[in-house]
């Protein structure tokens, strides 16, 4: 007769399988999220979507550095009209950052995101609901569907999602950029994020 292993392997067994279910899950969920952090499913980006160079912006329309990296993202474009920019609206002052990214969001769902981003980057002050209504006229907005998307809840779960996937990947502060496998953040460097420091991120990420 077989004798049954002692009960300390028994246990080591266990814990080894448990561990190799832990970081099988770990490992899908980081892959899970990566994927996500690439979707635009709010109508969150620029650029074509068939580009093949791709940056992560995550930002916070009350941040100051946030509004200076504005003009350096729009001449980055201009000058290479075949990348594609994601944002990841990231809600570093919590609550006071919400409306804002209601608002490019809400947009977004009727195509209208980059016109309303641009409008919102460029200003300091919350917008009342006066200004709301005027941009609503402005970019041509159904107003029942925009005041739905508003408030919906698909709208906070990705918002919930942004916040996830930054603490993932150790995003504290905005602006920050992903581009490839590389997090970067205009406080790494002395004169900040240039237009010509990202374009070597992008070469060195996609190879042009």
């Amino acid at each position: 007769m077989r004798k049954r292993p002692p009960f300390y392997l028994l246990v080591i067994y266990l814990a080894v399988f448990v561990m190799a279910l832990y970081t099988g899950y770990q490992l899908w969920h980081v892959n899970h999220l990566s994927n996500r952090m690439m979707s635009a499913d709010m109508g969150n980006a620029v650029g074509s979507a068939e580009s093949e160079r791709v940056i992560v912006e995550f930002l916070d329309y009350r941040c100051p550095a946030c509004r200076a990296m504005h003009p350096i993202m729009t001449e980055l474009r201009e000058r290479n009209p075949d990348i594609r920019i994601i944002y990841r609206l990231f809600p570093v002052f919590e609550e006071e950052s919400h409306p804002h990214m209601k608002i490019a969001l809400a947009a977004g769902r009727q195509g209208m995101f980059e016109e309303a981003h641009n409008r919102l980057i460029a200003r300091e002050d919350p917008k009342t609901e006066e200004d709301v209504a005027a941009l609503i006229r402005d970019l041509g907005l159904d107003e029942a569907q925009f005041t739905r998307d508003r408030n919906s809840r698909a709208l906070m779960r990705h918002l919930d999602l942004n916040f996830k996937i930054a603490m993932q990947f150790g995003i504290f502060q905005t602006p920050t950029l992903i581009i490839g496998d590389k997090i970067t953040t205009p406080s790494m460097y002395e004169d900040g994020l240039t237009v010509e420091r990202i374009e070597q991120l992008l070469q060195s990420a996609y190879g042009r």
